[in-house]
């Protein structure tokens, strides 16, 4: 055989690991969870049940790693400052690729190889709807005050629909229109989107909340 049954079913893990991210990361982008159509999210999704795969495999028959990892990952965590899912998520792959490649090498070289390749396609598609045209969301601004703005209109606006400060956005069945969440760290950019949309004609209402 090519591959023994147990590298086959490795294999097939990691497989099921990429495809069960990419799933849920397309299932909230039908629901409108625009915080999750970036590069950044899409590797965070891809990447990590992956990574969780290997450092189980990994550590799986040894209690003192496992006490060891489970250390580890709480000092990167809680001791160093994040600016987003994906700064953490590559902190956690290089601390893995380090124990794996220790114990055994196969894994670490597996995990970085495919990391790296994930990383290259979604740049290759970062501009295509299968990643997402959004800028990083601000979804994952810890502990810094959000201005939000909601706006109600008649119909779909694009360009609130490809809007950077976009949260999320709900189709009313009931009186057929659109609510736009929108949020910002700067009170500058909502009150830009208030002064541009308070009279345009498609606009229903508007309801702003300063930090």
């Amino acid at each position: 055989m090519l591959f023994e049954q147990s590298e086959l079913n490795a294999l097939i893990g990691m497989i099921a690991c990429i495809g069960s991210g990419l799933l849920l990361k397309y299932a909230l982008m039908i629901s409108k969870q625009k915080w999750v159509e970036n590069f950044h999210s899409t590797i965070t999704f891809l990447a990590l049940p992956l990574i969780t795969f290997i450092i189980t495999k990994v550590i799986s028959n040894n209690i003192a790693l496992s006490l060891g990892m489970v250390g580890a990952l709480s000092i990167v965590r809680f001791r160093n400052p994040v600016k987003n899912s994906l700064e953490l998520v590559v902190y956690f792959a290089l601390i893995t690729i380090g124990i794996a490649n220790s114990v055994h090498m196969k894994w670490g070289l597996t995990l970085t190889i495919t990391i790296v390749i994930l990383i290259l396609i979604s740049h290759f598609f970062r501009n295509t709807i299968l990643i997402g045209r959004n800028n990083l969301n601000l979804s994952f601004t810890e502990g810094e005050p959000l201005n939000s703005i909601e706006i109600t209109t008649s119909e779909k606006i694009k360009k609130l629909d490809e809007s950077k400060f976009l949260s999320h956005v709900f189709f009313e069945k009931d009186n057929r229109s659109f609510l736009y969440s929108l949020n910002s760290t700067e009170k500058k950019n909502i009150e830009s989107i208030y002064n541009e949309y308070s009279n345009d004609e498609k606009t229903k209402s508007i309801r702003v909340d300063y930090a």
